[in-house]
């Protein structure tokens, strides 16, 4: 507390920003002034109403949060100094932890992954994509409903007044585009540097495929809880400087049709006593790499529930966009469901990729919901390959179509993965990391969530059917 104390002197920090993430994944936030950040308010917590977070009812609401004093940075956002802090959640009577809280889900995974002697931490690489719009506009009422996305950028404006001078890019043509057509890259680069000043770790951005503004930042290798935490953060940094710049950004997984979507991949490798524990003495990989990874496929069907939580997210898993729709794992396969990098060579960093996932998720949850997978795999040494999940090294849409047939696919919309995570989830409520009640109220919020959407009337039903 001492050395917080000195920094709020020594930066001028005028404010104290506390963030919390609530259970579906959304950020919050409460600020005092900084002479009031001191040790009663560590002790004590400040006070708020978790049925807003979805963690209580509301007529048994009554929580504290308190900070991570490990989590600190100075939040470039306002107009003042601020010093801006992730928190815990914890029952006010009690004092105990908030087990509904999904950074506390986070924790007992890493917990467990240490009793049971597997791994000290999970070192997780995400991969961020998310689209710039230079506007977006949309509404939804009984007599009225509409969405519109302009970039300046996409080659569909190539004819408007508001256009890019005659530098576009078609729709699937922006991958690695280089400036004048990128017109993002000072902002990505902006995001860049500003995420690395707070001490997040960045391999690199650039433009990615969709021509309307598709972008991607990945960061370098991270621990378990520090990548969900700067999850938060980098969506958090991105959508605040796009605002800044007089543009949007949006992670929707899918939100222009017939082109990319917006993934969320993660690639991963369990750690002890410093070494990767997927590979041999050898530096080949080893049977417990193929565990996890047949853990994974195993349950993907559920998992995906958690990791791709959304309506919108199954418009992105469908064929010809290099998102996963089929079971199994393979070398530098983009269309599968778990990649393994050619490219990577030094035994330290050899891992897999999880392609499927989008930024819907809460990535506290979503994380967490992967490693229970492998750790189901790794204790019941579900070998990927013997489980006939690959490799295919492939284009498996080549293949005559009763061998694509063979291969296991993903729920092709949302309310089927639901009913899969209802009837499947063992593997997530061993040593009651996700206990009974998460996953019921995960569920009964998800369900509801369906069923706004559903009763919708949108645009198109208008196209199909208003002649009929």
């Amino acid at each position: 507390m001492e050395k917080i104390k000195k920094m709020i002197i020594d930066k001028k920090i005028d404010l104290v920003d506390l963030k919390i993430t609530d259970f579906v994944g959304r950020m919050h936030h409460i600020t005092v002034p900084a002479k009031n950040f001191n040790e009663f308010l560590m002790e004590d917590g400040i006070g708020f109403d978790a049925s807003n977070y979805k963690f209580a009812k509301v007529e048994n609401s009554d929580m504290v949060l308190k900070p991570d004093l490990s989590s600190g940075f100075v939040d470039e956002f306002y107009s003042d100094r601020v010093l801006s802090f992730l928190c815990d959640s914890y029952i006010a009577d009690s004092g105990l932890k908030n087990n509904l809280d999904p950074r506390n889900i986070c924790k007992n995974v890493i917990e467990l992954f240490k009793k049971k002697n597997i791994a000290d931490d999970i070192m997780l690489g995400p991969e961020f994509e998310f689209h710039i719009f230079d506007d977006v506009k949309y509404e939804y009422s009984s007599e009225r409903a509409f969405f519109e996305v302009f970039s300046k950028q996409s080659k569909k404006n190539s004819g408007n007044s508001f256009s890019n001078k005659g530098y576009h890019l078609s729709s699937h043509d922006g991958y690695h585009a280089s400036l004048p057509n990128d017109t993002f890259a000072d902002i990505r680069n902006k995001m860049t540097i500003a995420l690395e000043e707070m001490g997040i770790p960045i391999k690199y951005n650039h433009h990615e495929v969709g021509g309307a503004g598709q972008m991607e930042i990945e960061t370098d290798f991270m621990g378990f809880l520090e990548a969900a935490d700067n999850t938060q953060i980098i969506k958090y940094v991105i959508k605040n400087i796009a605002k800044r710049e007089g543009k949007t950004a949006t992670f929707m997984p899918k939100p222009i049709e017939n082109e990319a979507g917006n993934g969320f991949h993660v690639h991963m490798f369990p750690v002890k006593d410093g070494k990767n524990i997927f590979v041999d003495q050898n530096g080949v990989f080893n049977e417990i790499f193929y565990y996890a990874i047949g853990g994974i496929l195993k349950n993907v069907k559920s998992l995906v529930a958690i990791t791709n939580p959304s309506t919108n997210s199954y418009k992105r898993l469908i064929p010809g966009f290099e998102a996963p729709v089929k079971i199994f794992f393979g070398k530098a396969n983009r269309s599968a469901t778990i990649r393994v990098p050619a490219y990577v060579k030094k035994p330290e960093k050899m891992r897999f990729e999880y392609r499927t996932m989008d930024a819907m998720c809460n990535p506290y949850m979503a994380f967490s919901a992967i490693a229970m997978a492998m750790y189901d795999g790794i204790v019941n040494k579900i070998d990927a390959r013997e489980c006939g999940f690959g490799p295919y090294d492939i284009n498996i849409f080549a293949l005559p179509e009763e061998d694509i047939k063979n291969i296991d696919s993903l729920p092709t919309n949302f309310d089927a993965a639901l009913k899969h995570l209802k009837e499947d989830n063992s593997f997530l409520t061993k040593e009651n990391i996700f206990s009974k009640v998460i996953i019921d109220k995960f569920l009964d919020i998800k369900y509801k969530e369906i069923m706004e959407v559903n009763k919708k009337i949108t645009p198109y039903e208008y196209v199909t059917y208003y002649d009929f």
